[in-house]
């Protein structure tokens, strides 16, 4: 079975994404990386943004 790792750059990548989406007033409950083997790895994050908003509307704040 083949292992990718997470690089630098994804986890640097992810940090500032974090912290953007933060900054823009969507709080964050949980981030994970999640390595899906045939699609490789993927930024998890719960937020409550989603409850209150809908999928829609926290789609495009993760877009911004």
């Amino acid at each position: 079975m083949d292992q990718s790792a997470l690089v630098e750059h994804q986890i640097r990548n992810g940090s500032r994404f974090l912290a953007n989406f933060v900054a823009n007033g969507n709080p964050i409950r949980a981030a994970f990386w999640l390595n899906i083997a045939e699609d490789g790895w993927f930024l998890v994050v719960a937020t409550d943004t989603f409850d209150s908003l809908g999928s829609t509307e926290t789609y495009r704040a993760a877009l911004r």
